[in-house]
């Protein structure tokens, strides 16, 4: 996994405040992923 971006004050992704660290590279490619532009392209 790679580090793709970083919100600081996110209150969109769950219950609360917090921060959000996003990584990329992921290769599962689930089905209703809510951030395929973070799949890992060369999968």
């Amino acid at each position: 996994m790679h580090y793709h971006d970083i919100t600081s004050i996110d209150l969109k992704n769950g219950d609360g405040l917090r921060v959000v660290l996003w990584v990329a590279g992921c290769a599962h490619k689930c089905k209703g992923c809510q951030n395929p532009v973070t799949w890992n392209p060369e999968d």
